[in-house]
This record gives structure tokens, sequence and C-alpha cells, in this order.
């Protein structure tokens, strides 16, 4: 079998009426350009085209199939996606791909699902149709003991890849989506009846469309210091994730094992704390929270509230905590310096002492404001916040690893604008503190 047939192999067959009506009902109406990923000879994109009027790629791996797609269509390409760096061929930035009965003919679709995120615009979503390997009337046939390939249809001899309902959801939620919407085939009124409670067994095909997750929660975790806590809500559009040297183990966290490159388990742990965009760049937001911080509401709704009008940056006011209520950097040095004389923190009172006299000769001002270090709000790829990020791992580098000692100064040096989230970080609708774990 050629290479090409495990991609389309039927390249002028006619599209089939209730898959092509599913994709259509599911086209997104503010789209501008589409990318129809093993477009064949461009029948659907000429669909899209005459039904929406808008702008229409294709992209096969077919010379013969494209020499049609190409009278069709708005522009092609000849790529194959199975090779790295496919993406880089495209110029354009896509409101919507089309990926219709292709991932069962790929050897790697999680790698190029995840590739495609690098092709949306910021509002892009992606349609995916393939075929259900457990709809009821395959498993009869395997439970009786019969496996044959067929020239199309679920057994189609080009499939490389086999889908479950829950294989293909758990590959769409590990490569960085959500499940927006379903438009899954049932071939007859009963199945389609049935369908709505069992879809991984009266489906004939999946037809969804997907979105990425441009938010993240996330955390780091070095050293033994913390266990991993398990998020109480975990909103569809959000991915957890979790820097550690640990084994970890989690069906909401996407544990990142990562070899440590700092001596200082808590300076290793705030290099993710701080620098997000160079970690966590395929998110538009991340919200950072420490290791013993329990996440038990819907983070969205912070987001939704803060992250608006041109903030960039949102954290609790240490002036809402309480016993320790605090709202100025030089009283928060001066707290650190008696909890280092009674041994309760590590720091040295020494830097902290040459860390506040830096800031007073620089004219940074008294009650300027404290932040709470324990839960970030960030858009951390903006220009802005990214020069500020920087900045604030240099201070803490330079002087205190304690991080909010240092942040006030960092905005107001860079005339940084951010907010503060109402209420107390230790015990709220949506984060809970605990104590360190005890090593």
């Amino acid at each position: 079998m050629r290479v090409e047939q495990y991609y389309k192999p039927y390249h002028y067959k006619k599209i089939n009426r209730w898959r092509k009506n599913a994709i259509l009902s599911l086209f997104p109406p503010s789209t501008k350009k589409v990318l129809d990923i093993g477009c064949s000879d461009g029948q659907l994109g000429q669909i899209i085209k005459d039904r929406f009027s808008v702008e229409v790629h294709g992209l096969d791996i077919s010379t013969e199939a494209l020499s049609i797609a190409q009278t069709r269509l708005d522009k092609t390409f000849l790529v194959d996606i199975n090779f790295d760096n496919w993406t880089s061929k495209l110029t354009d930035k896509y409101d919507l791909v089309i990926l219709s009965e292709v991932l069962e003919h790929l050897f790697d679709p999680d790698k190029v699902l995840r590739e495609i995120r690098q092709i949306l615009t910021d509002k892009g979503e992606v349609i995916i149709t393939v075929p259900n390997l457990l709809f009821w009337k395959n498993r009869l046939k395997i439970f009786g003991g019969k496996w044959e390939y067929t020239d199309q249809g679920l057994m189609d001899r080009g499939h490389i890849h086999f889908f479950s309902w829950d294989s293909f959801k758990k590959m769409i939620r590990e490569a960085g989506f959500y499940l927006a919407t379903e438009r899954h085939h049932f071939p007859t009124r009963g199945t389609r009846l049935l369908g709505k409670i069992f879809p991984g067994l009266f489906a004939y095909q999946f037809i969804v469309k997907i979105k990425p997750k441009r938010r993240v929660v996330y955390t780091a975790i070095f050293g033994g210091k913390d266990k991993l806590i398990e998020p109480q809500v975990v909103p569809d559009n959000i991915d957890f994730v979790c820097f550690t040297d640990q084994d970890f183990s989690s069906s909401v966290w996407s544990v990142r094992k990562v070899k440590p490159e700092i001596s200082d388990s808590r300076l290793q742990a705030k290099l993710f704390k701080i620098l997000p965009h160079k970690f966590l760049p395929d998110y538009d937001v991340s919200v950072w929270v420490d290791g013993n911080v329990l996440v038990r509401g819907d983070v969205n709704q912070l987001i939704d509230k803060y992250l608006v009008n041109g903030n960039a940056i949102a954290f609790f006011d240490h002036r809402n905590l309480q016993p320790d209520s605090r709202g100025c950097i030089y009283q928060e040095a001066e707290a650190l310096i008696e909890m280092a004389k009674r041994g309760k923190v590590k720091d040295d009172p020494d830097i902290v002492k040459k860390q506040i006299s830096d800031y007073r000769q620089q004219g940074y001002p008294d009650d300027n404001g404290l932040i709470v270090g324990g839960v970030i709000l960030r858009k951390h790829n903006l220009p802005e916040v990214i020069e500020v990020m920087e900045k604030w791992w240099e201070e803490i580098n330079k002087y205190s690893i304690r991080d909010q000692l240092s942040f006030n100064f960092v905005a107001w040096k860079c005339k940084m604008n951010f907010v503060y989230i109402d209420g107390n970080m230790r015990d709220n609708g949506f984060f809970k503190l605990y104590p360190h774990k005890e090593k």
C-alpha cells in the first residue's frame, strides 16, 4: 500500500450527506478563513465556500487530488502532516480547521492535533470526524472473533488508528483541547435516541467541534515540600499542569517531571512560578497556585472578572490577610527579619536589609501595597508582562527569595498596573491554603 493511501485512499467519492450536514451545522458564524486538512479533491471546501462566502485552503498528500482541489479552493498545499514542521509551510492562521476522516489515517494523530494549535487564530476552532471502532455492530463482530479489513467504512484498510469514545476524548484532552459541541452520526432513529445516553455504543461516526484550552492552572513542587492537591472544580476549558521532580500521579493534573537545574528547591519552583512564558507558551492565560493551595472554585470567573479592560496581572491583597495584614513591602521586610531571628523562616536578615535599603534609595514609597504571591492570574505572553516577570526574577535571584517582597517594587519601577483580587487568599470561594508538608 502506498503511503498516501493511509491518508485518503478514495479521492473522488461524494462526501456522505450526513457528515457534510453535521460539519455545516457546526460551522462557526464568525469564521473568515478555513483550512481543510485532507481536503481530497476539494468537494467539502467548495460547499463551504459557496454556503458561507469564506476563504478556504486545502491541504492533502495527493498531487492527483490537489490538481482538482486547486480549481475549487482559494489555496492548496501539498503536505504530508505525518512529518515534522508541516505547519511551517503554511503562511496563514485559521479560524477553523477541519479534519474529516483524517486522524484515523495518521501515524501520530495526537502530535498533529497539538501542532494544529500553532495555526489557529485566537478564537480558532477545529471540527473532527472519526469512525467509532466500538459501534455496536462492530462489537458483535469482534465478540464473534471476526476482524476483517474492508475497502471503506469502520474497518477501512487504510486506518492506522482506531478510536473508541473514551480514547477519542482522551486524545483531545491531552492535545490541549476541550469538547465544545457534539454532532455524532447515528444511522437509525433508534440508535439516535439511545446514542444520547451511550454515544460510544451507538454512534457510527464521532463528529465534534473542539476548542483549544487557552487557560491553565499550574504549580511547581520540588524537594518534597508539598503533596499534589487534587482540585475540587475542573472546568472543561482549563488544563492543570504540575512541574515537579517527583513521581506524582493524578487524573486531573498533567504531571511534567523535570530534572532540577537549581540546587535550591524553593528557587527551582520559583523559576516556573515567575516565568510561565518560558514553560507554557501555548496558553494565553495562566493561574499560578502554590503547591499547598487547593483549587475549589471555577477560576474562569476570576479570569473573566479581573483580567479585563487592559488588566494583565492580578494578585490577592496582603491587606486582606488576617492576622498579619500588611500593605507595605517595608513592613513585610520587618516581619521577615523578625521571623528569621526566631528561626521561623530561612531568610538572611542582612540580605533583606540590603534589599530594602536599595529600594529606599531608588525612591520607592511607603505603604504602596503588598501582594500575596500564592495565587497569580496573568496574561503571561504579553510583552509588558514578560518584561515585569523577567525583572522580578532578577530581583529574586539578587536578593530575598520571598517574591512578594520585590513584586510591588518591580511593578512600580516598570510602571506596570495590576489589580487586586477581592477576599482573603488563604480561604475564599476559589482557593484554600493548607500548611506546607513537613519534611
